[in-house]
């Protein structure tokens, strides 16, 4: 079997993420909306609880830290 090389962009930006939190079940939502073929298409969601969010927003802050 051949393995090709995917030409032009191999990702969908995001374009909007809506964030819900349930303080019942203690869970964060995310659900994105990203741009592909010209449209905006609704992603599924991701459910995160609290300890988890915190770790993916400490992700996200050290990764727009590093200095090129």
């Amino acid at each position: 079997m051949e393995c090709k090389q995917v030409s032009g962009r191999t990702y969908y930006p995001i374009t909007r993420i809506e964030v819900d939190f349930d303080a019942h079940r203690d869970v964060v939502t995310l659900l994105p909306t990203f741009y592909a073929f010209g449209c905006e298409y609704g992603g599924r969601g991701l459910m995160l609880d609290r300890d988890d969010a915190f770790r993916l927003i400490a992700a996200v802050e050290k990764a727009l830290s590093v200095e090129n």
